[in-house]
């Protein structure tokens, strides 16, 4: 019993989860040629970087919980308020030639929530 209780109550949270994304505004920033923009049908936000990123860059993606969609040929993560907040952070640190100093992660980082925290409706300080 208790096992069909939680599907239930995981399922529901699920919906709501859902509802909430989907009631999100759509986000569609292009700067220094980055693009960062929400997939709602994949419940995804993405970046688009002109070419390849640096490895500085890309390690700091994985870091923060991007990973690279080679079907979408895009840095994409699940859609909250975090990813949005670390995306638009990125998009600003990445100079026109598409390279930025590795030290610039670490505020990110510190910025990094305990999974616990992560939901639809935090707001995250600014660094």
């Amino acid at each position: 019993m208790e096992s069909i209780g939680r599907k239930l109550r995981d399922k529901k949270k699920r919906i709501e989860d859902l509802k909430t994304v989907q009631s999100l505004e759509e986000i569609d920033k292009t700067v220094n040629n980055v693009r960062v923009y929400t997939d709602k049908a994949e419940n995804r936000l993405k970046i688009a970087f002109p070419g390849k990123p640096s490895a500085e860059i890309m390690t700091g993606l994985k870091r923060n919980g991007f990973r690279w969609s080679p079907r979408n040929k895009t840095w994409q993560r699940m859609i909250s308020n975090q990813a949005i907040y670390l995306a638009e952070k990125i998009q600003g640190m990445v100079g026109i030639n598409g390279n930025f100093h590795p030290s610039d992660w670490e505020p990110l980082e510190k910025a990094m929530l305990n999974p616990d925290q992560i939901l639809l409706g935090v707001n995250f300080p600014q660094v």
